[in-house]
């Protein structure tokens, strides 16, 4: 079944999205068009989940399916394409009338400060993007749109203009600012011709009464199939330090206390998840699995859902070579074709080098599938860019053929020269995408997923 959905790592993007698995009051969102390992989990009553036409109805660009173009995008002729069908509006929280009453206070454009998720030491210069509901969209002046975030009126990471003067907290410009030293937001304001946002539309945040001891259920974030037992160990204003009960302190992690994938102490139940038992002395003597990392059991996969298992510690979520990996799949939204990965140690896209591929076809580096259930290939067969496979995706995907064509060719004429002339690299605070890795031997068997009858992939590492 179809619906629309903002993406987990790029909130500006509302994109088309299949349910293609249901656990319990959890749903695993699939983008069409893209591989398997972009999947990811939310919560069924999420407000980030949309039902077909809500963003053509409240003024938002809907991201069509990959190689589909917007302009030609209808849900309609989409239904009829697939043969599927949309979520009734009457499951989606978004559609309530108290979800409908709430009135924004806040206005597109709006001027404010905001800390950096991703660096609470940070307090910086932002701007409200977009607007719904009870929530704002926060984008960093001068900044790339991977670093905005959506939070509510009354997130303790939003400040009214001039909250760090009367706190004595440095303020960070704008990236690219002259002179940062010299900001104030008189000038600032009239420069890019805006208004502060309204001290009314900041809300009271919300203090949760968390104390250390407390135990909940847990999504396990390094496998978000999973919930857990898990253990409050420490509170610091809205955040919790979250340790899963039986487990080494290495897998902790701090959260914010209002954050989705906390739930209390029978959640589970109610709502038929299975929850996963704390780990205890007896399962780590008696386990048997083939991944040497105790406990694991060898569920899921640090590729993400394209597997529902792995063998050994090179797929293992929690081994100590993959622990600081947050991200080890490709950029969805980085480029149609070619692919761009980052690493921490490197912010410049590395060279694609066209001579270890075995695919032969002019410009073609081996990546994605034309199944797109794999994320290379290695013979032409399975080449997205090859003509003899582009009526298999016009099959899919409602795009004039001639467009295809023409892409192609002009695919093949700039080749690898284009990412090897060097584009101009993304500037990043932090790096969050890690290297593609090629592995033309690896090869797939059909496993049943833990606690489902659904047969899933299961990757031979």
């Amino acid at each position: 079944m179809k619906l629309e959905a903002i993406d987990p790592l790029h909130p500006t993007a509302f994109c088309v999205t299949t349910v293609k698995e249901v656990r319990g009051h959890r749903i695993r969102l699939h983008f069409d068009g893209y591989l398997e390992c972009y999947d990811f989990w939310t919560n069924a009553y999420s407000d980030q989940i949309f039902p077909c036409g809500w963003c053509e109805e409240n003024g938002k660009t809907l991201q069509p399916p990959k190689g589909v173009h917007q302009e030609s995008f209808t849900w309609q002729k989409y239904f009829q394409l697939t043969r599927s069908k949309p979520i009734p509006k009457k499951l989606f929280v978004v559609c309530t009338n108290e979800f409908k009453a709430k009135s924004p206070q806040f206005q597109v454009g709006d001027k404010l400060e905001a800390v950096d998720v991703k660096n609470q030491s940070l307090v910086c210069v932002a701007t409200v993007s977009d607007v719904y509901g009870d929530r704002i969209l926060v984008h960093f002046d001068g900044w790339e749109d991977a670093y905005d975030y959506w939070c509510y009126y009354n997130s303790l990471y939003i400040h009214p203009v001039g909250w760090c003067q009367e706190n004595a907290r440095i303020l960070s410009a704008p990236n690219g600012y002259p002179n940062p030293d010299t900001f104030t937001w008189d000038s600032y304001t009239q420069e890019t011709n805006s208004r502060p946002a309204p001290r009314e539309a900041f809300q009271t945040p919300l203090l949760l009464d968390f104390h250390a001891g407390m135990v909940l259920e847990a999504i396990d974030k390094r496998n978000p199939i999973l919930v857990r037992v898990a253990e409050v160990l420490e509170v610091k204003e809205n955040r919790l330090l979250i340790h899963f009960c039986g487990w080494d302190n290495k897998y902790d992690y701090w959260e914010d206390a209002d954050c989705p994938d906390l739930h209390p102490i029978g959640w589970c139940s109610k709502t038929g998840h299975p929850l996963q038992q704390p780990l205890t002395p007896l399962h780590i003597a008696n386990y048997s699995g083939n991944c040497p990392t105790s406990g694991c059991y060898g569920y899921g996969h640090v590729k993400g859902a394209q597997y529902s298992s792995h063998q050994s510690l090179v797929g293992c979520p929690y081994s100590d070579m993959n622990m600081s990996k947050d991200i080890i799949v490709p950029e969805r939204l980085a480029s149609s074709f070619l692919g761009i990965y980052v690493t921490s140690q490197d912010a410049n896209p590395p060279a694609v080098a066209s001579d270890t591929s075995r695919c032969s076809t002019a410009g073609c580096d081996g990546s994605g599938h034309v199944t797109g259930r794999y994320p290379t290939h290695s013979s032409v067969s399975g080449c997205p860019l090859a003509i003899s496979n582009q009526d298999k995706l016009m099959r899919y995907l409602d795009v004039n053929k001639q467009q295809i064509l023409a892409k192609t060719n002009f695919m093949r004429t700039i080749g690898v020269s284009r990412v090897q002339s060097g584009s101009k690299p993304v500037n990043q605070r932090v790096s969050k995408i890690a290297p593609k890795v090629n592995n033309p031997t690896e090869t797939t068997v059909t496993s049943v997923d833990p606690g489902t009858s659904t047969p899933k992939a299961r990757c031979k590492c």
